[in-house]
């Protein structure tokens, strides 16, 4: 990795075996799980060249990869998780979970603060 946006490509299975490019990474490429992938084994990519432009297009796990765990973060103006009639949505300090059935369950104490909480 070079850094937050671009990583250094080593090429195989072509008549530029083992040359070595540099690649732009797309902003869904989650640099921390590829920096915890590439401490266990190489990763295979999919490039797109244009010209003198090369670009990452998609990022393929291998075997050794199934245990790399990293945290997973999403940054945008809404966040909005959906599955069937459930849904979470994160928006301007706010947090609105809509389902038919919620369950919260805790091991040690369970706390609710806020100015107001209402109950039905």
């Amino acid at each position: 990795m070079l850094d937050e946006t671009r990583v250094l490509v080593v090429l195989s299975g072509s008549d530029q075996q083992g040359e070595t490019l540099e690649a732009r990474l797309p902003l869904h490429v989650n640099v921390a799980w590829l920096n915890a992938a590439l401490s266990v084994a190489p990763v295979e990519v999919g490039l797109l060249i244009e010209g003198q432009d090369v670009f990452v297009w998609g990022v393929y796990p291998g075997p050794a990869h199934s245990g790399v765990k990293t945290e997973l973060r999403l940054e945008g103006t809404r966040v909005v998780l959906e599955a069937g009639g459930a849904r979470i949505e994160l928006a301007d300090n706010q947090i609105q979970v809509k389902a038919e059935e919620i369950t919260s369950r805790a091991t040690g104490e369970q706390w609710l603060l806020g100015g107001r909480i209402r109950f039905n």
